[in-house]
């Protein structure tokens, strides 16, 4: 689901979420058998592979019930050259930073307000990354849980950064994103400290991607792909990079043998109001390139509305525009604005709000202005600035 409750989120199928909170509550709280001790430890939805789209309505696939540790496995793929293979091999491969990789990745917290916001087909980032390709499965691989990537690599820079993907690569010749993961290579050796990249030299490092619940049907293939940025879903480094990497290694968290059947109710929910519309939603997203720059451009309009209930009108419209040019990691740049407004009768109020984040020198910058309008006359206003050390 996306940020939304279970009975509500999409992509579907939504779950009886309400039901299942007083199941749990009448149990720990009032001591009314309700059964949630006998509950699987751990309950997941397995999605079914699906062509890569930026909106879904529903995923297919079933729910699956399993108590940790029996009914997992774990298959292991060894780096051998570009391939995924049972037995490691040499490598010695390098990719550069191309700052156009990631913008495929759809959105970095999806709200399911409208189109453009989940992984889109990755096969353009997959050309601008290192990939390592899989045979093709004779049998269906269930992937429960959260994959690890072993890597030994270096970097020409003291500051880097991986990106790493797991993909489904479809016979329809789309590539279907499973789960990611990303590893600042500073925290190699935790978050409590940041080391510098030691230059040229192979340094050991794991990463673990997403969790996911995720069938990949016989037929298809395994991709992992690297990539030394993921703008904008990962902020970049200051300097182009050069990763290079020596051996590597996928640990999948597979399902084996019989899962526990896990059943939910329909979802349920109160009656929702119908708000009176004074204007139409708009929602797009668009990605351009102007020149060496790239630009992806999203903009929210929620229209005006109102509560038959109280007659409180409210709106709400973002633009949000990230920027990046050709061979410049520095020159990185993110715009939010938002409007917000609310009214009654003859009066209405709104705040406006500008933040733009850059980078340069090792700094994260942040500037930012909050407007607020009684009407149309300014009754408020602010403007500030941060640096903060990038880690």
């Amino acid at each position: 689901w996306n940020h939304k409750y279970p009975h509500i989120g999409v992509p579907g199928p939504q779950i009886d979420f309400l039901g299942e909170m007083l199941r749990w509550w009448d149990h720990w709280l009032k001591g009314i058998d309700r059964g949630v001790d006998q509950d699987p430890a751990y309950r997941a939805y397995l999605m079914n592979s699906a062509r890569p789209e930026v909106s879904f309505k529903h995923r297919a696939g079933r729910w699956v019930g399993l108590n940790q540790p029996k009914g997992s496995g774990v298959r292991f793929w060894a780096f051998n050259g570009e391939n995924l293979a049972d037995v490691a091999g040499p490598v010695s491969r390098s990719v550069r930073t191309d700052v156009s990789c990631g913008l495929n990745a759809g959105e970095y917290f999806p709200f399911g307000f409208g189109p453009g916001e989940l992984p889109d087909d990755q096969s353009t980032d997959d050309a601008k990354s290192m990939c390592f390709d899989g045979q093709v499965l004779v049998e269906d691989l269930e992937i429960v849980g959260a994959a690890r990537i072993a890597l030994s690599l270096a970097s020409d820079q003291s500051r880097a950064q991986v990106a790493l993907r797991l993909c489904d690569l479809r016979p329809d010749g789309t590539s279907a994103l499973i789960a990611h993961g990303f590893l600042n290579l500073r925290h190699r050796n935790g978050h409590d400290r940041a080391l510098d990249m030691p230059l040229g030299e192979i340094v050991e490092i794991e990463v673990v991607l997403d969790q996911v619940a995720y069938r990949i049907p016989r037929g298809h293939r395994l991709r992992v792909a690297l990539s030394p940025s993921y703008f904008p879903f990962v902020w970049p480094d200051d300097k182009a990079v050069c990763l290079r990497l020596e051996a590597g290694s996928l640990q999948l968290p597979v399902m084996e043998g019989e899962d526990v059947a896990v059943a939910f109710d329909s979802a349920k929910g109160a009656t929702g109001i119908e708000f009176k519309r004074y204007s139409s939603r708009l929602e797009n997203k668009q990605v351009l390139r102007d020149g060496d720059v790239w630009r992806q451009e999203i903009i929210g309009d929620d229209g005006l509305i109102e509560n038959p209930l109280t007659g409180l009108k409210t709106a709400q419209k973002v633009h949000e525009v990230f920027e990046i040019t050709k061979g410049d990691p520095s020159s990185a740049r993110a715009k939010f604005v938002w409007k917000r407004s609310y009214g009654r009768g003859d009066w209405m109020v709104h705040t406006k709000s500008h933040v733009v984040m850059s980078s340069s020198n090792g700094q994260f910058l942040v500037e930012a202005k909050l407007d607020a309008f009684d009407g149309e006359r300014c009754v408020f206003s602010k403007k500030w600035s941060q640096s903060v050390a990038k880690l």
